[in-house]
């Protein structure tokens, strides 16, 4: 029998569950003695979360940006007979 994995649903967006969990990493790494091992993997995790979400590479920066863009649209109405437009996708 097949495992099916755990839908999970997030109430935070994207963007504030990477800066919840720099905002934890930091903290941990305050508590450790500067120069160890693990403090410094720490704060190398915290800088990854706070680039994370302003990186530009990949479609899904791109895909947010162009429905941010996108402005709602009243729908055409068509006469019976008609062929509808084409629809431009870029």
């Amino acid at each position: 029998m097949v495992q099916q994995r755990k839908r999970v649903r997030h109430t935070e967006t994207f963007e504030e569950r990477l800066s919840k969990e720099a905002v934890k990493f930091k903290e941990a790494a305050d508590k450790l003695p500067p120069g160890s091992f693990a403090r410094e993997l720490l704060l190398r995790r915290v800088t990854q979360a706070e680039k994370r979400p302003t990186s530009t590479s990949g479609w899904a920066p791109k895909f947010q940006r162009k429905l941010a863009d996108a402005q709602p649209r009243e729908p055409e109405r068509l006469e019976i007979g008609t062929v509808a437009p084409a629809v431009n996708l870029t």
